[in-house]
């Protein structure tokens, strides 16, 4: 009996290969997305978890600048000072600086930085690097180890050398001392050291060499850990004023972060998540294929059925044969999916894994995605089978033995009249008749095209949103194309003449400072990185340095306060602010009460200053007169490219060393072409996941309809009888894929406006980004719609037109 059953499962597997071809393939798909979406999820998040030790993380991350005019506090005593703050139990000295290196004579001098821990070099009891080759550096030996990252994007390896250009010998007008220096390690820095750290142009020093290399003697950042991460964020308004206060050091950044919740592990945790759950999405909504196939043969086979009860078998022994048909669905779609998806998601994860701060090194497998593909790839086409199939085998014999043909109701419903009354073209009305035939079937084909149609237009919608925001971010700081920020405190009209005597093509060179600070009453979400940063810039120079568009109020008109600040929209709505209204704001140790003078369409938690106000609030003073921190420059081209902004500063950095200045740079064409294109990657991702379920989507339709030309042989033998061509066949099937198409996008709108809702939680974006949902989502969920649709009516639609007269009464 056994045997007969199995052939009985193959015997229907094999007479309708094309159908077997469809429902296994959009199985597959669905495994596919799955066990790709997973793998690539679970490997950057076990990459991250074993790299990334909780108990080796910084509570708090304190960046220190030299105040004007000050002496600072030695190395030793301010770590020690630090050790002895009430709940402090680790503390970690950084340099942190520019280096220029070249990796072989004919290139050029690139900026980088390097890194030195003040304990001895690979010593460090806070985010620690891990040595992969070589030895350390010995301090006066001339010894570099490089980040694995660097090293792979310059094809670096032990015992090559790097040539230093010795900023720290600049100055006089004399050319920079250049020095080689020897690798003598490759070393791995899983951990986000600072907000500029870039492995792939990071070295590490002993300290000794750092400053030699640098010029600076001092540690700019300490890293502390406290008894409790409570403790650490309730004492660090305390901690930086005592920094400010006693050290001769300006706290300007202190930053703290929960070492259970680390940044980087959650966004690459919810990004796997949201992109997996879509993956099962697409294989979920194969189901719905299933469900249809099965009921179609259940019903072809009725007839059947009751044969085979009258021969002896069993309702068990029809459920057997019709479940495993929907079985070996499954696993002709698992197995294949399944060995794709391994190394699609392993190359996935490669790609992928540098935007998130790690490195995949290794082919390695991910147990918990090939589980899920497996499992669920067989549940699926079961599950979705067991309804359609427990109808079909409770057909009596009788039943199944009598055909008494088309009910003599039929056409007499409220739907019928109502499509008669349809002001269309007949072809029209009869393709809205033969769809609402059958309802089941068109419900689920419908559900899987809402599903793609929801998902497209969801995750087109949440983008959006996001570009909506960046191209707001973008437009406030549009006067700057290059802003300098000196290595120690200089005096602007210096720099300013040395570039206005030296460069060319600069239009606009403005005093600006930068500052974390904090308000009372607000609390920061962590999605905003807990912090809230203060620029401040002159809004009344030719050019300024900032574009800020003001929601309400001025930007420090006649009566206002030359101290007020302007707030973002996020943080006046949270503290529920209006222009006018008086805050306390505090920064590096230093409290103000200022008013609110304006409240800017910024949408990140920001605030703006007049850069003298920013720059005595955070101690930026010479003889108590405020000097600004940094500089903006604006370039003569009225849309600099990367290359140009990258050639300027080339240009500047060569006269402010000329005088002995060192100073970083923040290309920001660059910074927009690098964040855009980060976007882009992660939408592109999101976007190939919704093809997914397009194409399962796809896939039922053009299903669906082989079906029905299938099952409506006589109808078109009928058309064709009465003098129907080829055109008119065609256009009548396509006409009812269209219109499925065109129900599943409008089902789709409402899907797509929660999904993308739910994306902006489940990414963590929530308190960042305000949701709007635009009228091109729809339009152009609706092109695509039709474009799916079209493609995949045509081969059902072209199908029907070749069957002839002949031909039909062969097969009747």
């Amino acid at each position: 009996m056994a045997k007969t059953r199995i052939r009985k499962i193959m015997g229907d597997i094999l007479s309708r290969k094309g159908r077997t071809a469809l429902v296994s393939m959009s199985i597959f798909i669905g495994v596919f997305g799955v066990v790709t979406l997973f793998t690539m999820g679970d490997l950057i998040v076990n990459r991250l978890e074993n790299d990334i030790q909780e108990d080796k993380l910084a509570m708090m991350k304190t960046h220190l600048t030299l105040a004007p005019d000050a002496t600072p506090i030695a190395n030793d005593a301010l770590l020690s000072q630090v050790q002895a703050y009430p709940g402090v139990t680790t503390t970690e000295g950084y340099l942190s600086n520019l280096v220029y290196f070249q990796a072989s004579e004919n290139d050029k001098f690139e900026e980088g930085a390097v890194i030195a821990s003040y304990a001895p070099i690979g010593q460090s009891q806070l985010e620690p690097m891990r040595l992969i080759e070589g030895d350390y550096p010995t301090a006066g030996q001339r010894q570099l180890a490089v980040e694995q990252r660097m090293a792979e994007e310059y094809g670096l390896q032990v015992g090559d050398t790097l040539n230093l250009r010795m900023v720290s010998l600049a100055g006089g007008g004399a050319e920079i001392p250049v020095e080689a220096w020897t690798i003598s390690a490759i070393v791995f820095q899983p951990y986000q050291l600072d907000f500029g750290y870039d492995p792939t142009v990071s070295v590490f020093a002993t300290f000794e060499d750092a400053q030699y290399i640098t010029g600076v003697s001092n540690v700019n950042y300490i890293f502390t850990r406290f008894t409790s991460y409570k403790l650490a964020s309730q004492q660090a308004d305390a901690f930086a004023t005592s920094l400010a206060e006693t050290t001769g050091y300006i706290p300007d950044f202190n930053y703290t972060a929960d070492p259970a919740k680390n940044d980087q592990v959650k966004s690459a945790t919810d990004t796997s998540n949201v992109l997996g759950m879509l993956g099962l999405t697409a294989l979920i909504v194969s189901g719905f294929l299933v469900i249809n196939v099965v009921n179609s043969i259940v019903i072809e086979q009725k007839r059947q059925i009751g044969v085979m009860k009258s021969l002896g078998a069993s309702r068990g022994d029809n459920f057997f044969m019709y479940i495993g048909i929907a079985l070996t669905y499954g696993i002709l779609g698992v197995v294949p999916g399944v060995i794709a998806g391994i190394p699609a998601g392993y190359l996935a994860a490669q790609a992928l894994a540098t935007t998130m701060g790690t490195i995949i090194e290794s082919f390695t497998l991910a147990p918990r995605a090939i589980l899920l593909g497996i499992s669920v790839g067989l549940a699926v086409p079961v599950l979705a089978a067991l309804i359609p199939v427990f109808n079909g085998t409770r057909v009596k014999i009788l039943d199944a033995m009598l055909d008494l043909g088309i009910s003599s109701k039929y056409g007499s419903g409220f739907m019928a009249k109502l499509i008669t009354k349809l002001p269309v073209s007949i072809n029209v009305r009869q393709g809205i008749s033969n769809v609402s035939q059958k309802k089941g079937r068109l419900t689920f084909t419908v559900l899987t095209l809402a599903m793609a149609a929801g998902a497209f237009m969801g995750i087109f919608a949440l983008f959006s949103s996001i570009n909506g925001v960046l191209d707001t971010i973008f437009d406030t700081y549009s006067g700057t194309d290059i802003y300098i920020s000196p290595t120690q405190q200089q005096d602007f009209n210096t720099i300013k003449t040395v570039l206005a005597e030296n460069v060319d093509g600069i239009d606009g060179i403005e005093p600006v400072s930068g500052l974390q600070v904090e308000i009372e009453g607000y609390t920061p979400p962590a999605s905003n990185g807990g912090t809230i940063f203060a620029n401040g810039y002159d809004p009344e120079a030719e050019q300024p340095a900032f574009s800020v568009d003001l929601r309400e109020g001025s930007l420090w008109g006649e009566g206002t306060d030359p101290y007020g600040v302007v707030l973002s929209s996020s943080i006046a709505d949270a503290m529920g602010v209006k222009a006018g209204d008086t805050i306390t704001i505090s920064g590096a140790g230093n409290t103000r009460e200022v008013e609110v003078v304006g409240i800017a369409k910024y949408p990140f938690d920001q605030v703006f200053m007049r850069w003298q106000a920013l720059s005595d609030l955070a101690g930026y003073t010479v003889n108590d007169q405020p000097v600004a921190r940094d500089i903006a420059v604006v370039m003569s081209e009225d849309d600099p490219t990367v290359k140009q902004a990258d050639d300027k500063i080339d240009e500047i950095n060569e006269a402010l060393l000329s005088k002995g200045i060192t100073a970083s740079y923040q290309n920001f064409p660059e910074i927009v072409k690098n964040i855009t294109s980060m976007i882009n990657s992660f939408q592109m991702i999101f976007n190939l996941t919704a093809a997914l379920i397009a194409l399962v989507g796809g896939l039922g339709l053009l299903t669906a309809l082989s079906m029905s030309v299938f099952e409506r042989q006589k109808e078109i033998g009928v058309m064709r009888s009465i003098g129907a061509s080829s055109r008119v066949v065609v256009s009548q099937f396509l006409t009812e894929g269209i219109i499925v198409g065109v129900i599943a996008w409008a089902v789709g709108l409402p899907i797509s406006y929660l999904l993308s809702i739910a994306l902006t939680e489940a990414l963590g974006l929530g308190d960042t980004f305000k949701l709007s949902y635009p009228i091109t989502a729809p339009i152009i969920g609706l092109i695509g719609m039709m474009i799916v649709t079209t493609i995949s009516s045509l081969w059902p639609s072209l199908s029907a037109a070749r069957k002839t007269v002949s031909d039909i009464l062969r097969y009747q």
